[in-house]
């Protein structure tokens, strides 16, 4: 489970991370794997905080490959699983996206994944 959360948190920081530029209230930041210097995430917000997403059938989380986060959803896409997982910001499953085979409306895997909102 720590596993889980530790890979949220690196996710939301790679997902959304590019540059030092202020953009519709965030603020972005670029992460070099080969910068060794100390970066707490305390030191990148003024605020953070945890959201255990509930993992009931069908909807547990073992790779994190795009993560989105939405003013009302959390948006995980897991191509190992050709899946994509939506919850609510209480953690609870709204939606999930997975419709494996090569019949009308049906997919054979995930590769990328595009959120518009």
């Amino acid at each position: 489970m720590k596993t889980i959360v530790l890979l949220f948190f690196v996710s939301c920081l790679m997902v959304s991370c590019t540059g030092n530029v202020e953009n519709g209230g965030l603020k972005k930041i670029n992460l070099n794997p080969y910068d060794s210097s100390k970066m707490l995430i305390e030191d990148l917000s003024d605020s953070t905080f945890f959201i255990p997403l509930n993992q009931k059938k069908g909807y547990k989380v073992d790779n994190i490959d795009q993560l989105y986060i939405t003013k009302d959803r959390i948006i995980v896409a897991q191509h190992t699983k050709s899946s994509i997982l939506i919850f609510n910001w209480e953690g609870e499953p709204v939606l999930k996206i997975q419709n494996i085979g090569k019949g009308p409306g049906q997919f054979e895997h995930i590769q990328l994944s595009l959120i518009h909102i």
